[in-house]
């Protein structure tokens, strides 16, 4: 009997060690993140957003990357980007290219690890269409990481496409997000 419960204390003992590991690793990856200086994102297999607003059926698919520096406040980012069932076109797609110009803010949610880290971020940008007009607008780029795991149906953005305001609602994501700490 004896024997047997040594045993059982060395398992509790084991599963207690890797639930402390657990918990050190979720630690030190939010207080890696709060501070960290430069940090990179990408928008994964082109996540998209609707006009919550309308029965329009205008989609905006975004791709791209960048990085940013919440200490600095700076951003250096670009993608490209489609408006499906525009209306402004006729209901015909348009696409181009959008850039960062300012950089707004960053609310970090720590990660497992330096390469995979949540948290949400603004910036201002200009959507050109490949026909030349611009729009200028904003991006909230959202990779939510709560109690230890990635929320992935809350992955997505928000765009504020000139008067228009496209959301990936929660649980629709046809693609993802995700931030990485590229410097402290």
């Amino acid at each position: 009997m004896k024997q047997q419960n040594q045993h059982s204390f060395g398992i509790l003992k084991r599963k207690g060690s890797k639930f402390a590991g657990l918990l050190l690793m979720t630690l030190v990856g939010s207080l890696t993140s709060a501070q960290a200086g430069l940090w990179g994102f990408n928008f994964i297999k082109a996540p998209t957003g609707t006009i919550n607003n309308e029965e329009s059926g205008e989609i905006l698919r975004l791709t791209g990357s960048g990085t940013f520096d919440p200490v600095q406040q700076t951003v250096t980012a670009t993608g490209s980007f489609t408006v499906f069932n525009a209306a402004e076109l006729g209901g015909n797609p348009g696409h181009g290219t959008w850039a960062a110009t300012s950089f707004v803010g960053f609310d970090p949610d720590g990660g497992p690890n330096p390469g995979l880290q949540g948290g949400t971020l603004t910036f201002n940008c200009d959507f050109t269409f490949s026909f030349g007009f611009v729009l200028h607008g904003s991006v909230t780029v959202i990779c939510p990481f709560v109690d230890g795991a990635f929320q992935e149906d809350g992955d997505g953005f928000v765009a504020v496409f000139g008067d228009e305001t496209f959301v990936t609602e929660p649980g629709t994501a046809t693609g993802s997000t995700v931030f990485h700490i590229l410097q402290h």
